[in-house]
């Protein structure tokens, strides 16, 4: 297979893009040749049978829109003009060198060429995992062959054409980030002094085996774009509850993009408000590079999304081997007899409060076995190296 792959954004070190790139190189393993459309370059190493090329936003610098269409100021309606007319003179000039076409995410791209592409002849598939159903989900539903998405929630869309097959997660990247933060941390206990003469650096033998299990203070991590409808002034207020309520140290780690300015600015002004600040820390933007790091030294992944397709992030955590607390029912089949110890009621924070404190509860051989469950499910659900080789077998045997 000859792929033609359109996305978003081609840089490892994306804050919330970087995973695209080994999905990249996955399909590069399965196919002949791998030609990819961007509307911005960035970082990458790629192998051989990749080709690459930008529509040129990395030349206009940040602040745009980050799709073809949509709203934005007069002044970049030139730019806009210049991303379709190399969008059009790159699928026309290669169409020789593609037979499939794989668009992420991003339905506008469908809406420009799918009728190019079924015209051209050329299998057409969708990767999507959003609530919302709109006029361009539509139009791309009539071009593609297929339409992949996380689980049934993740494209609402009814139509014979959509397939859950759950996420694309870098197992092995986000296991070894776990190993990698505990040798660190083995490194120091052993140069202390009050580690001297001991053997196993005064940690119990569950602590040895898994690196989560004794972890003080309990950190709950956030990760993912700052906007309402992450609701992470659900997590704000929840730790409200919990530094009122609550004995055990905790600290809450925020991680992700300010996308909404205005929303930042009132998290920021209820976290100093409710002198939160001691406990409730906002990063930022982290690169992707830095993000198992992030997993390996928390103790649970905190996420307040609605009911729809699942949380990459979650997934992540949970291939890291951290527990997670989520709002999203979509994950209560992965969770299996935890699904009512892990998830809580949307938007109700007094509920997330209790959910984390029940919980933690747990004894350590119980959190330890919860963790080593739910990678493994997660692991059999929606591991990169096997959800791939399942969307080029679709493509390959789909009727054109």
């Amino acid at each position: 297979m000859r792929l033609l792959i359109v996305t978003q954004k081609v840089d490892r070190e994306d804050d919330l893009l970087g995973f695209f790139h080994q999905w990249i190189i996955e399909f590069a393993k399965h196919c002949e040749s791998v030609t990819v459309i961007c509307l911005e370059e960035g970082s990458h190493r790629l192998p051989s049978n990749v080709r690459v090329f930008s529509l040129g936003k990395e030349r206009c610098g940040r602040g745009q829109s980050s799709t073809v269409l949509g709203g934005g100021l007069a002044s970049i309606v030139l730019r806009r003009a210049r991303y379709l007319f190399n969008f059009y003179r790159y699928i026309w000039r290669e169409r020789g060198n593609y037979d499939t076409v794989f668009v992420h995410m991003n339905t506008e791209y469908m809406v420009l060429a799918g009728w190019l592409w079924r015209l051209l002849g050329k299998r057409v598939a969708l990767w999507h995992v959003h609530f919302e159903v709109n006029l361009r989900l539509w139009i791309a539903e009539k071009c593609a062959h297929v339409i992949f998405t996380t689980t049934p929630d993740g494209c609402r869309l009814k139509s014979k054409k959509v397939r859950p097959i759950g996420h694309g997660i870098d197992v092995a990247r986000f296991a070894k980030g776990v190993w990698e933060t505990q040798e660190r941390l083995d490194l120091k206990e052993e140069r202390s002094p009050a580690a001297a003469g001991r053997s196993d650096g005064g940690r119990s033998n569950l602590a040895q085996s898994f690196p989560h299990a004794t972890k003080e203070p309990i950190r709950l991590l956030y990760a993912g774009k700052i906007t309402p409808i992450k609701n992470v002034h659900v997590l704000v207020d929840a730790a409200r509850i919990l530094k009122q309520s609550w004995n055990r140290k905790f600290v809450v780690d925020i991680v992700g993009p300010p996308t909404t300015p205005e929303y930042d600015r009132k998290l920021r002004e209820y976290i100093a408000a409710k002198n939160l600040s001691d406990i409730v820390v906002m990063h930022g933007r982290v690169p992707y590079s830095d993000m198992p790091a992030c997993y390996a030294r928390a103790t649970a992944v905190v996420n307040m999304c609605p009911t729809g397709g699942m949380d990459k992030t979650v997934l992540e955590g949970l291939a890291s081997r951290t527990l997670a607390v989520v709002a999203n029912d979509a994950f209560r089949e992965l969770f299996g007899e935890y699904a009512g110890e892990l998830t809580y009621p949307y938007q109700n924070a007094e509920a997330l409060a209790e959910k984390i404190k029940v919980l933690f509860s747990k004894s350590e051989v119980e959190l330890v076995r919860m963790r080593g469950l739910l990678h493994e499910r997660m692991k059999a659900h929606s591991s990169l190296e096997t959800r791939i080789p399942i969307m080029v077998n679709l493509l390959t045997t789909v009727e054109v």
